[in-house]
């Protein structure tokens, strides 16, 4: 990480701390506190007076206390003494503490009237506190009984106060004792420091600063939130309620601190529209005080990290906030992708398009009923993050051919984006935005595309290209001169096989791929030019084969891109080559079954005899034999499981008699035992067929 970024996160992670002084004040707060500290000074306090400022967790009441304590310093007739009852373990040491802090800190003053004062609180300390916090021992016992003998000599807690009362009187100085986080305690621990006050702060000249959340106060001092406000009014004279940040401070504070927090990450693209549009409806509502801005900012750093350039960036803040900042909303979120996208993945139950649909409707307007007062955040999540849902909700209506848009985008409006961002990175073959995005500049540039993909294992080579297709407006016409042949040299590395009964095959994914580079050309002839041309950085007949199919005009295969006169031209050039090729040769082709049996559908009469009559000279070499079976395997779905099947039948009508021949030489020869179990199995499959089995009850795919 760079030394630029650090800065920046630790200028942010300062935030975290309470200011000390007024000259840190950027919440407006400063004239509200010199404003409590006039009043401390004022109040009469020949009988104790206690001050509250009352504010939620987090809402900035410590600050408040620190500049009020800093206004009230320069008074020399005021001593300021701070009391954090947090710090200390439990109830029964808030009592011993609490005087012995106080009395600890009046001895630093300098003032011998506040050092007797000292003196008196430290004396009714000792008898106010638990006599023995474990009694039973022996030990124990012996030495309680000597403390209780020589408490009996001692003067009684009365004329401990009253000496205290009167060393108060003479000193003249008012004592201001603050005390903060009395919400952070426990019930029982917060009724012994209201207590402590109740007990002290009729005594004269000491003004108590408290502060604490009041809601969560009165639910700890009474049966319920009522009993405990009375309670509370019987300690606290005056309180006041800390005041609203104005609504332009926070996002002033935030907007900046975030954006040093982006700087120097490598991030996906930031959509302003998107952005002011969540920020304004979502973000902004959530971050009700800087305590929530903190969390905030410190939660979203690894997120940023981790899948910063595979979520659009609007987005990935918007969701972090509701993540950070209303849990259970996030949460209800998670639990429902398949109602926010269009999902590929749905419950049996939604099969029936109706059903689905009224089973999504009640689903999410469950959920906007979940959220009570959150409901225009959420609603705002559903309109701007997962429009897909406005479909269910009766306002718009978003098509399947949104999903390729999002995906581009990165809009978590798209399952398999919601998904990266759910689990926190990319599932295992996936390929990054970033390289998909190099890729596509890569596709007028050989050697550079060269380099890319040949980086890329079988699985990340088909994410690549499928998600290629999200980019095909952006395919410059030039492209196909240059990522055609590159595409179609590798497309032998794709399996030709799908891996479920309704996907399709990686090899299918490449052709599509390769059409749309090719449509990009859109006149014929010059088409026509770019595709001979391609042909000579073909490097297998096999390549040349589909090449030429997807451009041809026969009937279910070509897409009829060049004039018919032209694709006849190229396919005679690859007959005459598939005549010359050398048993060696076909067998090294990745489609050798398809190059066999299609360009035979080209001929006719002795043309056709004569090309079959050359092919089924290569049947006495065993290899040759095996890479046919092995090119002609595909699956056929049996109550939806797949079963291994050859196209035998156009074998056959190719190879004739001579193919059940070789099958029988190949299952015979010490090649077969040198093979994998996985082509051993392919020929046994082959020599059932040569038996006269066939399969019954089939979809081929």
């Amino acid at each position: 990480m760079s030394s630029q970024q650090d800065t920046s996160d630790n200028n942010y992670f300062e935030a975290d701390r309470p200011i000390e002084n007024r000259e840190q004040d950027r919440m407006g707060r400063r004239a509200f506190a010199e404003a409590i500290a006039r009043q401390v000074c004022a109040v009469p306090a020949e009988h104790g007076f206690t001050v509250a400022v009352v504010g939620e967790w987090g809402s900035g009441k410590t600050s408040v206390l620190n500049m009020v304590a800093e206004a009230l310093a320069g008074d020399d007739d005021v001593a300021i003494l701070h009391f954090n009852p947090w710090l200390f373990s439990s109830a029964d040491d808030l009592v011993t503490c609490f005087f012995r802090e106080l009395s600890a800190q009046l001895g630093q003053v300098r003032s011998e009237k506040l050092k007797d004062v000292a003196k008196a609180i430290a004396e009714l300390g000792q008898s106010l506190a638990p006599l023995s916090p474990v009694p039973g021992t022996t030990l124990v016992a012996k030495l309680f009984g000597r403390a209780t003998n020589q408490w009996a000599k001692q003067p009684s807690l009365h004329e401990k106060r009253d000496r205290l009362r009167k060393a108060l009187e003479q000193a003249k100085s008012r004592i201001v004792v603050v005390v903060d986080d009395i919400d952070r305690l426990e019930a029982g621990e917060t009724r012994e420091v209201m207590r402590l006050v109740r007990l002290t702060s009729d005594l004269p000249h000491v003004v108590f600063l408290l502060a604490f959340d009041g809601r969560h106060i009165a639910m700890s001092l009474g049966e319920d939130e009522t009993e405990g406000r009375e309670y509370l009014e019987k300690i606290v004279q005056v309180s006041y309620d800390l005041p609203i940040v104005r609504e332009e401070i926070l996002p002033s504070m935030f907007l900046p601190w975030l954006d040093e927090l982006i700087r120097g990450r490598d991030l996906a693209q930031l959509d302003r529209d998107v952005w002011g549009r969540v920020f304004y409806e979502v973000v902004k509502p959530l971050l009700g005080n800087l305590r929530d801005v903190k969390r905030y900012l410190y939660s979203i750093p690894v997120t940023l990290d981790t899948i910063g350039q595979e979520v659009a960036l609007a987005d990935l803040l918007s969701l972090e906030a509701v993540r950070v900042l209303r849990p259970s909303l996030f949460n209800d979120l998670r639990a429902h992708v398949n109602c926010l996208v269009r999902s590929e993945s749905v419950p049996e139950s939604w099969l029936n398009e109706e059903v689905r649909n009224r089973e999504i409707k009640k689903e999410l307007s469950a959920m906007l009923d979940r959220a009570g007062s959150d409901r225009g955040i959420l609603n705002s999540v559903f309109e701007t993050l997962f429009p897909a849902t406005q479909t269910f909700l009766g306002r718009m209506g978003y098509g399947p051919e949104w999903d390729a848009v999002w995906r581009k985008q990165r809009r978590v409006a798209c399952e398999e984006v919601f998904r990266i961002y759910l689990q926190g990175g990319l599932d295992e073959g996936m390929i990054p935005s970033r390289e998909l995005k190099d890729l596509v500049e890569a596709l007028t540039d050989e050697q550079k595309l060269i380099r890319l993909v040949d980086a890329l294992d079988e699985q990340q080579f088909e994410a690549s290209l499928e998600r290629l297709e999200d980019y095909e407006q952006d395919f410059p016409v030039e492209a196909a001169h240059v990522a055609v042949p590159v595409i179609v040299n590798r497309m032998g590395r794709l399996s030709p096989h799908d891996s479920g009964m309704f996907s399709f095959s990686p090899r299918f994914k490449a052709t599509r791929i390769v059409v749309r580079l090719l449509t990009r050309i859109e006149d014929p002839i010059a088409l026509g030019d770019c595709v001979s041309d391609m042909i000579k950085r073909v490097d297998t007949l096999s390549g040349w084969f589909e090449l030429v199919e997807m451009v041809g005009h026969r009937e279910s295969v070509g897409d009829n891109l060049i004039n018919e006169d032209r694709a006849r031209k190229l396919e005679e050039q690859l007959v005459n080559r598939l005549k010359s090729a050398t048993t060696e040769e076909l067998t090294n082709e990745w489609n050798l079954f398809a190059l066999s049996i299609r360009p035979l559908n080209w001929l006719e009469g002795e043309e056709r005899s004569r090309l079959a009559s050359r092919l089924r000279e290569h049947l006495v070499d065993d290899r040759f034999v095996l890479a046919l079976l092995r090119t002609s395997v595909n699956y056929a779905y049996l109550n939806g499981h797949p079963q291994k099947r050859l196209f035998w039948d156009a074998l056959v009508e190719t190879f004739g008699d001579g193919l059940t021949a070789a099958v029988n030489t190949l299952v015979r020869s010490q090649f077969y035992h040198e093979l994998s179990g996985e082509d051993q199995d392919t020929i046994k499959l082959a020599e059932r067929y040569t038996s006269g089995w066939q399969p019954r009850g089939l979809h081929n795919r």
